[in-house]
């Protein structure tokens, strides 16, 4: 928040009032220390239950780009506008727009179990239409709406109650914050191709007599994920990768273990397999020589959605490495003798 103030005296040529200010976006990758604190969460535990898990379906990780949605907003007569949400933060950190944050934090979420989240939501209607009593003489009026709530990441539920500053364009002249605004969000699963849209509502949890209640408003969103099952996908994979190249370290050292303890086996041991077994380690390291030492421009896509793929590679080709060694002390060994 923050104010504009005039330097110049009352009545001087080009003096202003004072301007007032603020808003929940921040650009700025620089937070520190900054913690966004919750006070709703309870409400919307209330207002919100917990539905059962389906079976088979992953959805966004809260943490990903995914979240930040166009979407469309109709009311009861089929009237359409549009709109813009995004989180302002997420657990407790902000939500940032540098990949460097989302990338350490996605280390540290999981596909299960609740996340807190708060979200700046834009909604733009033509002023004839507008469900919030507008009285403003322009065409169109963007109104911001702030909430906070649950982001259910194993159903992809997302559920907020949120307020709206009305003190500028209501026909009541009531000064203040509404509130009793419920938003409620149903993401579609990223590894289900035939679902297409982000479905959900804005609506108030108000009396229809009251002079605040506005009618529901449908909210769709059509979503464009980036390949997040591949992400999981290729995770697995490198992690069967890193277990069986951790047994292999594990076993040669053990050979290494016995052949020193029973130096007289070493003349029957294969060179021929000792080579391959070498030749084999030594390609792989070769092949992805710039996990280790490069930065890869091919993987910056990867930083959105999954950037700590490229750590797990890394520890991956590391123990790769030993295993290379190992093999190669193992031939040398088996050479002399």
């Amino acid at each position: 928040m923050g104010q504009i103030c005039s330097n110049k005296i009352f009545n001087e040529p080009g003096y202003s009032d004072r301007i007032m200010f603020q808003s929940s976006r921040n650009y700025s990758s620089e937070f520190g220390s900054l913690k966004y604190e919750y006070s709703k969460i309870d409400m919307v535990r209330k207002l919100c239950p917990k539905s059962e898990k389906t079976k088979g379906k992953l959805y966004p990780n809260g943490y990903s780009y995914n979240m930040r949605l166009d979407m469309s907003v109709k009311n009861s007569k089929e009237e359409i506008s549009w709109g813009f949400s995004s989180p302002i933060s997420v657990g407790d950190q902000i939500y940032g727009y540098s990949s460097s944050i989302l990338s350490e934090e996605l280390a540290n979420f999981s596909y299960s179990g609740l996340l807190n989240i708060s979200y700046n939501i834009g909604p733009t209607f033509a002023t004839r239409i507008s469900p919030f009593n507008s009285t403003l003489s322009r065409p169109y009026e963007k109104f911001q709406i702030s909430a906070e709530g649950i982001y259910d990441a194993e159903i992809g539920s997302l559920c907020m109650v949120g307020y709206r500053d009305f003190s500028s364009d209501n026909k009541t002249q009531i000064i203040g914050l509404d509130c009793e605004i419920l938003v409620k969000l149903n993401f579609r699963a990223i590894n289900i191709k035939n679902e297409d849209h982000i479905n959900g509502s804005i609506g108030s949890t108000r009396l229809k007599s009251d002079p605040l209640y506005f009618e529901l408003l449908d909210l769709s969103s059509t979503a464009f994920y980036s390949d997040e099952a591949s992400i999981w996908r290729m995770d697995v994979e490198i992690t069967l990768v890193l277990i069986s190249s951790t047994l292999s370290c594990v076993f040669v050292g053990l050979q290494l273990f016995n052949v020193k303890r029973h130096p007289n086996v070493l003349p029957f041991i294969s060179l021929v397999m000792l080579s391959i077994l070498t030749l084999g380690h030594m390609i792989l390291l070769l092949l992805n020589f710039e996990a280790l030492f490069l930065r890869n421009p091919s993987k910056n896509m990867l930083i959105e959605t999954g950037g700590w793929i490229e750590t797990n590679e890394v520890i991956v080709r590391g123990v790769g490495m030993v295993d290379f060694l190992l093999q190669f002390h193992l031939r040398q060994k088996t050479w002399a003798a």
